[in-house]
């Protein structure tokens, strides 16, 4: 078209449409007041559709008569923009012919009313409004292609007002979401009724959301003939979210298990929730407008408020542990943390308190506790509680030279009553002991149990002199019968006393040294006191000592037999001997029985070395009998070898391998032993009788002296205890005793030996009382191998010459 740099630049609004009404050039003025963002923009479109259905029927037919060179002036055309400006023209048309183009075509100029003139001013300020919203704002004409969009909506979409604008929504939006926008358009505009929508938007690859609400007005509705839809696109996510946390902030307030309470500046409740209600006993009516101090429990003093509020105030913040009343009025421990709000732009402040009822939480604790630092059985403290007061006072009484004393003492024969009348009377026969002896402490004392039957009693910062007053107070009660189970059960102990600081700086060395008198008390007879001293400890040194090289004392060669002949009276010839056990250390020198026999029973070593004994004697029983063959050799047996399951089959075994008869074999027992274990001691005993073996009670007199295990046990001898046979010349008591001990093993059948017979006198009493024999040196002293040998065949020779042999 020629001119067309003229045709752009005329002050009025131009275009130029074919014979069919398709707009095919247009100047800027023309695309600003249709509502094209460019000229190129309005190109293709049909004219007559900018205008409403009355309009377009009045341009059409003034269109239809127009002919060349005649201009026409069609006057005040009604026109509505996409915004709803209604605006007044003039259509100046004017028919040519475009010689290039070969075709008829229709110059438009334009001419605005002056009143819209004045209005484009509001127009200009109505878009500035519109692309200055918070919302996305978007037109469609009746055909769905948009016609504006403001910046909210191109910022939001991503895109251009070239790829929106003038484009059907296909173009620039997924397929689905058209069609549903499309559809939502189409009932607008059938219906002529506005519409609104909330909707999910998933606006990335990663899916995230996004919550707007859409509203679809009816735009240039005009002779009940709207002109299209918009679409208006506000973001409510942010409510959304805000709405969502505030509904989830109300639920978490409400079914929170733990109370929560909120105040206001004035400290009165405003706020409670749920769990305040269940923990407290008070309805939230009852609560709303009060103090919080409604739930004090007053075992706090002012001091603890001012410490919890001072850290309020300064930190905004306290958290601890407190006790609060419910309602009922019962007391309870509960975990309490308060802080305090301030609203900085209305200047409020409240504060929120939220608290759990820790009441299991402290019976558990205690449970706990109890578990970890109290006996079970007793309630007394254990050992861990004990080492921990003990190691704090002794440290203060290093600080202060004070003095505190620790007593370890247990019950004499306690295993007797629990072997006897049952381990339940045993464990009420313990309680008993220590509700007696918590009557009788001081508050500050210390009274714990260790196990079984062993206790300790700490006495810090007591008076030296009245240590052994309060102890024997003390033994004297324990001494007082118990009734446990409709039976009268007598018992008594024995203490041993270490003090603080004289006797060890530490728990550890009191407690032992303590224990050191304890077994001193009970080599003592039992039933007393005993106070550590350094003597116990160089013994208990020695016993150490003894424990180490005796477990090297077999393979060195150490240990030895003799053998103490045994006479028998009617005759006044050998009937047998009793070994006896000797050992000389390379370390320790010659260590008597007494010393190393015990150590051995504790330590385990006893078992090796009774059968080493065992072998040792048969062996010797062997070379005796080619002397005498009716001679019994006399061997003492420990406890521990009796409770071993292999004790019968390892002495068979023994005989046979140096063919030596049981019956040649004498088995010395203690009446302890009898009684430990009674009914497997029973059973033993009589598998060793039928095999052949003879029995003998070792120091009858001296343990338990309950004579009705005679009538079951099969027991062929009874040794006298050397204690009465010692002075049987002149103790009258002792000499009833063996003349009791006499008659009664005579009436059972059972043959008697006294031990220890060391004067003519003391053979004379023993020989006219009816005992059956004797060892002791007034008849020999224990003699070794060889020499025993040498005395059973001097014994033999001179026994057949007394015959005239």
């Amino acid at each position: 078209m020629q001119y067309k740099s003229l045709f752009d630049n005329q002050p009025d609004p131009a275009l130029v449409v074919d014979k069919f009404n398709v707009i095919k050039l247009a100047n800027k003025k023309a695309s600003a007041l249709f509502g094209f963002r460019t000229p190129e923009m309005m190109e293709g479109h049909f004219f007559l559709r900018l205008f409403s259905v009355n309009e377009t029927a009045r341009v059409k037919k003034t269109l239809v008569g127009l002919k060349r060179d005649a201009p026409v002036c069609v006057e005040d055309v009604s026109y509505k923009d996409e915004l709803g400006v209604m605006h007044h023209l003039d259509l100046h048309l004017t028919a040519t012919f475009d010689p290039i183009l070969a075709s008829d075509l229709v110059l438009v100029t334009v001419q605005i009313h002056k009143l819209d003139l004045e209005d484009g001013v509001n127009k200009n300020s109505l878009l500035a409004i519109l692309n200055n919203l918070d919302a996305s704002v978007v037109t469609y004409n009746r055909d769905g292609v948009c016609t504006f969009a403001n910046d909210g909506f191109l910022k939001v979409n991503n895109k251009h007002y070239e790829e929106v604008v003038g484009r059907r929504r296909e173009s620039w939006m997924s397929y689905e979401m058209a069609v549903k926008e499309e559809a939502k358009s189409a009932k607008v505009l059938i219906s002529g009724l506005s519409s609104s929508d909330e909707m999910e938007l998933s606006i990335n690859r990663s899916h995230d959301s996004r919550y707007v609400i859409s509203r679809f007005p009816i735009i240039g509705k005009n002779s009940s003939v709207p002109s299209g839809t918009g679409e208006l696109i506000t973001d409510v996510t942010r409510q959304r979210v805000q709405e969502e946390q505030l509904t989830l902030a109300l639920n978490a307030f409400r079914l929170s298990r733990d109370a929560i309470v909120m105040t206001n500046d004035q400290n009165k409740i405003i706020s409670v929730n749920d769990a305040f209600v269940r923990i407290t006993g008070y309805s939230e009516s009852e609560v709303l407008g009060n103090d919080p101090r409604l739930l004090a429990s007053h075992r706090h003093d002012h001091h603890f408020y001012k410490r919890m509020w001072d850290s309020i105030n300064q930190n905004n913040h306290w958290e601890g542990e407190i006790w609060n009343r419910r309602k009922s009025g019962e007391i309870y421990p509960e975990w309490l943390s308060i802080s305090k709000i301030v609203d900085e732009i209305k200047d409020n402040i409240h504060y929120i308190a939220v608290f759990t009822d820790i009441t299991q939480k402290k019976q558990t604790e205690d449970e706990i506790e109890n578990l970890a630092f109290y006996d079970v059985l007793t309630g007394l403290a254990n050992r861990y509680l004990l080492a921990d007061r003990v190691a704090k006072s002794v440290q203060a009484d290093l600080r202060s030279s004070a003095t505190s004393a620790l007593v370890y003492f247990d019950l004499d024969h306690f295993k007797k009553v629990n072997d006897t009348m049952g381990h339940s009377v045993g464990d009420k026969l313990l309680q008993e002991v220590a509700i007696r002896m918590k009557r009788l402490i001081r508050e500050k004392d210390t009274l714990s149990r260790l196990g079984g039957d062993e206790f300790v009693l700490f006495m810090p910062d007591i008076d030296p002199n009245d240590i052994e007053a309060r102890l024997h107070a003390l033994v004297s009660q324990l001494n007082q019968p118990y009734t446990i189970l409709d039976t009268e059960v007598t018992v008594s102990a024995s203490f041993g006393v270490a003090v603080s600081p004289v006797d060890g700086g530490s728990y550890e060395s009191l407690l032992r040294h303590a224990d050191m008198a304890m077994y001193k008390a009970k080599e003592d007879g039992r039933n007393s006191v005993c106070f550590f001293n350094r003597k116990l400890e160089m013994k208990a040194i020695k016993k150490i000592k003894i424990d180490n090289e005796l477990r090297y004392a077999i393979d060195a060669q150490e240990l030895r037999l003799v053998f103490q002949p045994q006479l028998m009276l009617s005759k006044e010839s050998v009937v047998g001997c009793e070994c006896l056990l000797r050992w000389k250390s390379r370390v320790l020198g010659e260590v008597s029985p007494a010393e190393f026999l015990p150590v051995a029973e504790k330590s385990g070593l006893i078992n090796s070395i009774g059968k080493w004994v065992l072998q040792q004697a048969v062996s010797k029983t062997k070379e005796l009998l080619q002397i005498n063959p009716e001679i019994k050799m006399a061997v003492n047996i420990s406890a521990s070898q009796l409770r071993s399951n292999d004790f019968l089959s390892s002495l068979l075994e023994i005989c046979s391998d140096y063919e030596v008869p049981a019956c040649n074999i004498e088995l010395e027992v203690t009446e302890s032993m009898l009684m430990e274990k009674a009914d497997s001691t029973m059973k033993l005993l009589k598998s060793l009788a039928d095999h052949g073996f003879h029995m003998a009670i070792d120091d009858f007199g001296t343990g338990y002296s309950s004579l009705a295990y005679l009538n079951w046990m099969p027991v062929s001898a009874i040794k006298i205890d050397r204690e009465f046979v010692q002075d049987i010349h002149q103790n009258e008591k002792h000499r009833k005793v063996c003349v009791s001990i006499i008659r009664l093993a005579r009436s059972l059948d059972i043959k008697t030996v006294a031990e220890g017979v060391e004067s003519h006198e003391q053979l004379r009493i023993l020989q006219q009382e009816g005992c059956d024999m004797i060892q002791g040196y007034h008849y020999s002293k224990p003699l070794s191998g060889s020499q025993m040998l040498l005395f059973c065949r001097e014994s033999a020779e001179l026994e057949l010459k007394e015959r005239g042999v």
